[in-house]
């Protein structure tokens, strides 16, 4: 992808040589560096090269849809001001209000920023302007399957599928639908044909508990996805679990003291890129370790640092929570497992049910508890 976005921004800047006034192609050029900034995680350099795109988009347009969009992603994934980047994006549907690019991003926005009504009405305004269009399909679909509103998700996934039935993003999308509605061996056979999220991929080999799909995930893990900046450790992470699924505890022992001197090597470098914050965290290699302090400490720097982002916890409380299991204490494991049902619903318990860690915990009375909580609300709402 990072080639794919160094392109764009090259035709760009062809662009803009021939016509300095071209706003739109300033503005799209910046949305091209946030996207390096956000999913590559290559440093601020690329959020403060955006910030000069779109002053000079400003300058030239100041009111131009274009560039009020891109100004609302920068505030959004530069600083996770949502707030600036709402006003800036319902100024640009005062001028525009048909823009589809400036309603997806209003509902990305929103989803962030914990309004979970207000992500999908977007999202749906920005379907039912432009109906053949992939992206506002599956991202209904997610939004509404993290609230177990899985009928109406199936039936957007499905619609993406129609249009677009070889899309890179589609395995990664049904493969995360299978896993929020607690089947791992359904989340497996989408995940394993992704080309995106390796990471991901790897997570649904170990949910099904089959250790030759976990080996299969390693070995066709491409060597050049092994070591992004965005996630640095991923692969060797996921070697470390491996090699603890197969009982052989030395090699992963000595994985993990390899990781853990890269880690201090690397320090706090990069500590506010999106990515580098939230998609890696410490607390994965203190919990594989074993290490209840150094879990605890990732825990404390998360509550006192991360910023907010309603939708990107899901992940990080699943994280803290295998951890704690992991290092023994399954009290601190389940008070996030309880968070994260308090905040998308009771049938979030079907994405607990799936991962091998968890099974220390499963006769645990607080875990029987959302369990109960999910079957009384299964009871009522069924397969909505």
């Amino acid at each position: 992808m990072h080639e794919d976005y160094l392109a764009a921004i090259a035709e760009f800047d062809k662009a803009t040589d021939l016509d300095p006034s071209f706003a739109a192609a300033f503005a799209a050029k910046a949305k091209a560096q946030l996207s390096i900034f956000w999913y590559e995680a290559e440093g601020v350099e690329w959020r403060d090269a955006a910030r000069a795109s779109i002053a000079t988009a400003t300058a030239l347009a100041p009111d131009a849809p274009e560039t009020l969009t891109a100004l609302g992603y920068y505030l959004y994934w530069g600083f996770f001001d949502y707030a600036r980047a709402d006003a800036a994006l319902d100024r640009a549907l005062e001028r525009a209000p048909n823009s589809v690019g400036a309603w997806l991003a209003k509902g990305f926005v929103a989803r962030r920023d914990g309004r979970l009504a207000d992500a999908v009405a977007a999202l749906d305004t920005a379907r039912r302007l432009d109906p053949l269009n992939y992206e506002p399909h599956v991202e209904i679909g997610d939004t509404l399957a993290a609230q177990g509103r899985f009928a109406e998700a199936r039936a957007a996934l499905d619609r993406a599928r129609e249009i677009s039935p070889t899309s890179i993003q589609g395995p990664f999308y049904e493969a995360w639908y299978w896993t929020q509605r607690g089947d791992p061996d359904r989340a497996w056979a989408a995940a394993k044909t992704s080309r995106l999220y390796f990471d991901y991929r790897f997570l649904n080999a170990v949910n099904t508990r089959d250790l030759k799909n976990v080996e299969f995930a390693l070995e066709t893990w491409p060597a050049a996805e092994r070591r992004p900046s965005s996630f640095p450790e991923a692969y060797e992470t996921a070697r470390v679990e491996a090699l603890l699924l197969a009982g052989r505890k030395t090699e992963a022992a000595a994985v993990l003291g390899a990781i853990k001197q890269r880690q201090r090597k690397r320090g706090a470098e990069n500590r506010d890129v999106h990515n580098a914050q939230s998609a890696f965290f410490d607390v994965d290699v203190a919990g594989l370790a074993g290490d209840l302090a150094g879990v605890r400490a990732a825990d404390r720097d998360y509550r006192e640092n991360a910023l907010k982002d309603h939708w990107y916890d899901r992940d990080r409380r699943l994280s803290l929570a295998k951890a704690y299991v992991r290092a023994g204490d399954p009290d601190a494991a389940l008070e996030h497992l309880e968070r994260i049902a308090a905040d998308f619903g009771p049938a979030s318990f079907l994405h607990f049910s799936i991962p091998p860690t968890f099974d220390p915990i499963r006769n645990h009375k607080r875990f029987l508890a959302l369990k109960a909580n999910y079957e009384a609300w299964a009871a009522e709402h069924g397969d909505e």
